[in-house]
């Protein structure tokens, strides 16, 4: 039988499925699990400092 995929944090339908974590979320907590993955990368390595300039760029693609 086909169960429909759920966010693990809130139990509402998932949106997508990260693989390498199994983990389904929601739009909710896949927005904040991005957040927080780039605040903690940015504060680690010192990525960007006072004055700086900031591009974003996202890609979604097989070989990423």
């Amino acid at each position: 039988m086909f169960m429909e995929s759920r966010c693990k944090k809130c139990g509402k339908p998932a949106v997508v499925f990260l693989r390498y974590a199994n983990l389904r979320l929601c739009e909710e907590h896949f927005l904040e699990f991005v957040r927080r993955r780039v605040e903690r990368t940015v504060e680690e390595f010192d990525l960007i400092r006072e004055g700086d300039k900031v591009l974003i760029a996202v890609s979604g693609g097989k070989d990423s």
